[in-house]
């Protein structure tokens, strides 16, 4: 899965998460808790921590 398909992928995964669950943890990089929240907003800023996120998801299957 390329950058692009795992940025669309989110996507479709974060619409479906409930509002009351996106303030929740996804992964953990360099010992800093991500929630939905923080990865909707670093993937659509196009930061570098925005790629290691979708990188980590990937790897983890929650981008399936």
């Amino acid at each position: 899965m390329n950058i692009s398909q795992a940025k669309e992928r989110f996507f479709e995964v974060y619409a479906n998460i409930p509002f009351g669950f996106r303030g929740g943890i996804i992964l953990v990089l360099d010992n800093e808790p991500i929630t939905w929240q923080t990865a909707r907003i670093e993937i659509q800023g196009n930061t570098k921590l925005g790629q290691r996120i979708l990188e980590q998801l990937a790897i983890l299957g929650i981008l399936k």
